[in-house]
């Protein structure tokens, strides 16, 4: 590598498929603002993009872990 970047640049939203640069925190899907959700996972203080799916499965986790 030399250094540069290797992004591939704006890709298709997976929904809408506007063009967009942002992508999941977990599972790397594209997807733009609208169709994503912000949420702060607790080992960061920075908030992160989390696609539909991802975060279904993040509240399913939490409500397992609350029944416990």
């Amino acid at each position: 590598m030399n250094g540069e970047s290797t992004a591939r640049g704006p890709q298709p939203c997976y929904v809408c498929h506007n063009h967009t640069e942002e992508h999941c925190a977990y599972c790397l899907l594209p997807l733009c603002s609208e169709h994503g959700q912000h949420i702060q996972p607790w080992f960061t203080r920075r908030q992160v993009l989390v696609c539909t799916p991802c975060q279904a499965q993040l509240e399913e986790i939490a409500q397992q872990e609350e029944s416990l």
